[in-house]
């Protein structure tokens, strides 16, 4: 009678005296497997057996006084091996992380070395903190100018406030802007700050290169250019109403005013510049020039031609029938004592008797 449980096909022949039953393939399910090994091994001693399940092909006596099993084919399950045939060799591999298989003595030693999922010291690394021990507090402090940590949402929302890097600063409605620093353009468009210097008040404004107020790109109202290297620079400051506005330099260097191409130098009053009071006429390829000095007590402030030539005449010439005046005439007759050579606008030389 076949147990329970136990598959098996081929051509099974009524009892003879041999004992002998043709069998082609009994499959042994894995709850039956110890008990089926367990007989076998009492009839059987010579038998290796694995506990696993077993599929076992060919021909099995019932019994007999060899105690010897004819085997054809062994099949296990993983992670049991088998080399097949009839002489099979029954393997299993070591447990890797990629593996099933046996548990090494060495495996075994590392894992019953670790703890029991009890935290006996717990330490962090910046800006993280830990109280230690048993119980640890684990934190970490906001981030300020000086201390590593977290961004708080004050903080993030300030930041978030901020304008990008190249971004057009738009018209702030309130608010301070102290530094503008940069290598590139800066377009202000609108108002910034109010109409007090200590709120909105520019303290610094500089760039590596040309740096443009007033208008739009190319329509620009004052330009500061910068030169390398320099040792003075050019200070504007203002006054009350009964001292004078200035522009000066602060160094040693002298102050120069010129224009573009073929443009005047003006000096106006009024605030409107409708009042001319002194022009510097533009000459192409001009190399002689006037100068003026002050004098000390004692001495007189004077006009002075100079440049490349050698000699050089000083001319004033009047408009139209103006004249030039100067001195202060006295009624009276002088004895010559010599002359003062001059000339008219004409070009033509003359002599002043002095008396």
């Amino acid at each position: 009678m076949v147990a329970a449980g136990i598959a098996m096909t081929g051509a099974v022949p009524p009892v003879d005296v041999t004992g002998l039953v043709a069998v082609t393939l009994v499959t042994v399910p894995l709850p039956l497997l110890l008990n089926v090994f367990q007989s076998v091994l009492v009839k059987y001693p010579l038998v290796d057996v694995v506990a696993a399940a077993i599929e076992i092909a060919g021909v099995v006596p019932p019994d007999d006084t060899t105690g010897a099993v004819p085997v054809t084919l062994v099949i296990v399950p993983a992670p049991i091996a088998s080399s097949g045939g009839t002489t099979p060799a029954i393997s299993i591999a070591q447990a890797t992380t990629s593996t099933d298989g046996y548990l090494s003595s060495t495996d075994w030693n590392t894992f019953n070395n670790k703890g029991s999922g009890t935290v006996t010291s717990v330490t962090a690394t910046s800006p993280v903190t830990s109280t230690g021990g048993t119980a640890p507090v684990i934190a970490m402090p906001a981030a300020t100018t000086s201390v590593n940590g977290y961004l708080t949402s004050t903080d993030w929302t300030t930041f978030n406030s901020k304008y990008s890097v190249g971004g057009a600063l738009g018209t702030p409605s309130s608010g301070t802007v102290t530094n503008l620093t940069g290598t590139a353009s800066i377009n202000i468009n609108g108002t910034v700050g109010a109409t007090t210097q200590s709120t909105g008040a520019f303290t610094t404004l500089r760039s590596t290169g040309s740096t443009l107020l007033g208008g739009a790109s190319g329509f620009e109202q004052l330009r500061v250019v910068v030169t390398a290297s320099r040792s003075q620079y050019i200070q504007i400051s203002a006054n009350t109403s009964s001292n004078i506005q200035k522009i000066s330099v602060v160094g040693s260097s002298n102050l120069g005013f010129a224009c573009q191409g073929g443009g005047n130098l003006r000096f106006n009053t009024e605030i409107n510049d409708t009042l001319t009071q002194f022009v510097i006429n533009h000459v192409a390829s001009a190399v002689n020039y006037l100068s003026a000095n002050g004098a000390a007590t004692g001495n007189f402030p004077s006009f002075n031609a100079e440049g490349s030539d050698a000699n050089i005449n000083i001319r004033f010439t009047p408009k139209g029938t103006g004249t030039v005046q100067f001195g202060t005439h006295t009624a009276t007759v002088l004895t010559p004592t010599g002359f003062i050579t001059i000339t008219d606008a004409g070009g033509t030389s003359r002599r002043l008797l002095v008396g």
